[in-house]
């Protein structure tokens, strides 16, 4: 019996080929691909532990992974179209992350929808995703969590892990406004015990939150 489809995020590779034997043997590849090792910054190194995700996903993973651990910048912000397969991509770089043993990171989303779709791709690439289940737990591991989570979980806040991601980061304003919301605060609290301090401040920016003096 063939493995069933995911449900989101791999469509394009299964109608691309349009057999379900093409995706099997990816599924089996990405498997075999557990015992490579990483080599942070080689792209080839990039494709060959990640060989399910589309060749487009591939390179963005790499892009990222230069630009956090390579070049030293704290953020990368990717405005790609709906639809392109971002948060499968973005699966890629925390696989990345957890083969070198930086596996405490915390995913953030906007709805349950979205939970449930990414902790279904993780099991694709082998990651462990773990949902919070309450306002008052930080978690562990590879967590994955709503905004409004975010917004009331004073625990969650105050953990530092190793790579923090935010599906559709324009939710940190929350407003079209620009003014300073309950979830732009939550996020600031989150990177300041990360010392990104800066790092939000230009996020915001970008997203055209109002400066407070902060």
């Amino acid at each position: 019996q063939p493995e069933p489809s995911p449900r989101t995020g791999t469509e394009k590779f299964v109608d691309r080929d349009g057999s379900e034997s093409q995706y099997a043997t990816k599924l089996n590849q990405q498997k075999q691909a557990e015992s490579i090792p990483v080599e942070v910054g080689n792209a080839k190194n990039v494709a060959e532990t990640l060989p399910f995700l589309l060749d487009s996903q591939v390179e963005d993973a790499g892009k990222a992974e230069r630009r956090l651990e390579v070049d030293g910048e704290k953020a990368i912000l990717f405005a790609n179209g709906t639809g392109t397969g971002k948060g499968l991509m973005s699966l890629g770089v925390v696989k990345r992350y957890v083969k070198q043993g930086k596996g405490d990171i915390v995913i953030v989303v906007p709805k349950q929808e979205l939970i449930d779709k990414a902790i279904e791709e993780g099991k694709l690439l082998g990651l462990d995703i773990t949902a919070l289940q309450s306002t008052s737990v930080a978690g562990q591991g590879v967590t994955i969590t709503t905004y409004a989570n975010l917004r009331a979980n004073t625990s969650l806040q105050m953990r530092v892990p190793d790579l923090i991601i935010f599906d559709e980061s324009q939710n940190i304003l929350e407003n079209q406004d620009g003014d300073i919301s309950s979830t732009t605060q939550a996020a600031r609290k989150l990177f300041s015990y990360q010392g990104y301090s800066g790092v939000m401040k230009a996020a915001e920016q970008v997203l055209g939150v109002k400066p407070d003096g902060n």
